[in-house]
């Protein structure tokens, strides 16, 4: 059975389903990872970053950034 689904639409779907797979915590931290500044930092010193930033602690982060690079959202270094 195949649909034609607008591109829109398949977009408002995927944003469904990215809201429902993580947490707000993950939410928080790919808003802050947006900026470029943590473009060439290593993983270590963003997690240290991230996690004072979040007022967490460093293993907090590190399973969030663990989830979110499952899904291909997150890229690290070093």
């Amino acid at each position: 059975m195949a649909h034609n689904i607008a591109r829109d639409h398949i977009i408002e779907i995927l944003e469904k389903v990215l809201d429902k797979a993580i947490t707000q915590k993950q939410k928080r931290i790919l808003l802050i990872l947006h900026d470029d500044n943590f473009r060439f930092v290593t993983t270590t010193k963003a997690v240290k970053i991230l996690a004072a930033e979040l007022a967490c602690a460093d293993s907090t982060v590190w399973d969030s950034i663990s989830a979110l690079k499952e899904l291909e959202l997150v890229v690290c270094n070093g």
